[in-house]
């Protein structure tokens, strides 16, 4: 089983991430609504993967990417739904493995994670 962390202050993108990843494949999702929830979260758990939300109240994707590699070896991908130059190079000067683009559909969601 696959353990993704989703860090995402949006309750919706939580419901329909565990829904399409836990119904279609073997896939164990664990929510944090703040990048410090999901910080303590990588801290006490082992993640295949991470999906970190870019703009959250209490602090950036792009603040919360560094804190976490100090705590864990799983590929961080950002959740955004502001793709541009801009995220895409900071993404890239942090180490980020990539970057899905909301709205997400089913179809990316499982080709990000089942590759």
């Amino acid at each position: 089983m696959k353990r993704i962390l989703l860090i995402d202050d949006e309750k919706i993108n939580h419901i329909v991430i565990k829904r399409v990843l836990e119904k279609e494949e073997d896939f164990s999702v664990d929510s944090a609504y703040s990048a410090d929830e999901g910080v303590a979260l990588a801290k006490e758990k082992e993640f295949d993967y991470i999906l970190l939300d870019v703009e959250m109240p209490d602090k950036n994707g792009f603040d919360a990417a560094p804190l976490l590699m100090e705590v864990t070896n799983a590929p961080i991908a950002f959740f955004t739904g502001h793709v541009d130059d801009d995220v895409c190079k900071k993404a890239t000067d942090l180490g980020v493995a990539g970057i899905i683009e909301k709205p997400v559909t089913k179809e990316k969601l499982l080709e990000t994670f089942l590759s």
